[in-house]
């Protein structure tokens, strides 16, 4: 394995470990010890932090150390803010161009999860979830969005992964992403728009219940 590689293979391992929690909001994470982890010179192992505190996931503090970054209540706010006004977009295009065979593809994801939504598989159905929306996005030519989503959201990928752990209904998410696939297939007039509200606001209105459970993982 190249020096290339094995930076590419230690960033996914150190940033999967954030995002699922693993290392927790605030917690510091010292060179030496990843180093010895990931049998590496501090060298590479700098360089793979310097690159997740670029994209917002380790604080670098002089004198201190690499914190794990705080997930940022404000940022989640406008991430999700940010994906009902494109997700609408996205929907709203779909609604008018979809194939059969694109929908069919949808059709056969939902049914993927609800063989998880019924075995209880949460883990699988977070991950079920953000491909779905994924799908959409890609379905509909509007790639660069997600991307750019998925570049700025640290802060709201970990906020999820909270919220799954105390709040395990995936239920009504389901039974949302149903319903959008419903209406894209229906060209029908159709509160479209008051559904993706719906389907997003949900992070928003569990942000009060995180904040009391868990409030030293967050900062405004």
């Amino acid at each position: 394995m190249d020096k290339m590689d094995l930076k590419d293979k230690i960033y996914n391992e150190m940033l999967a470990d954030i995002v699922n929690l693993k290392y927790k909001p605030g917690e510091f994470v010292k060179e030496v010890e990843l180093s010895k982890r990931f049998n590496v010179s501090r060298t590479p192992m700098r360089e793979v932090i310097k690159k997740l505190a670029v994209e917002g996931y380790i604080d670098v503090l002089p004198r201190y150390g690499n914190r794990v970054s705080l997930i940022s209540i404000s940022s989640v706010k406008q991430i999700l803010e940010m994906r009902i006004v494109l997700e609408n977009q996205v929907i709203d295009e779909l609604r008018r161009n979809i194939t059969e065979e694109q929908l069919n593809n949808l059709r056969v994801h939902i049914e993927n999860q609800q063989e998880l939504v019924d075995s209880g598989n949460l883990e699988s159905f977070w991950q079920s979830d953000n491909d779905f929306h994924e799908m959409l996005f890609r379905l509909a030519g509007r790639e660069f969005w997600w991307d750019v989503i998925r570049r700025y959201e640290p802060h709201y990928m970990r906020f999820r992964k909270f919220d799954l752990q105390i709040n395990r209904n995936v239920d009504l998410l389901f039974v949302h992403h149903k319903k959008i696939i419903e209406m894209i297939s229906d060209t029908a007039d159709c509160d479209i728009k008051g559904l993706v509200q719906s389907h997003i606001s949900i992070g928003l209105e569990r942000i009060p219940v995180l904040l009391e459970k868990c409030p030293q993982y967050f900062t405004d």
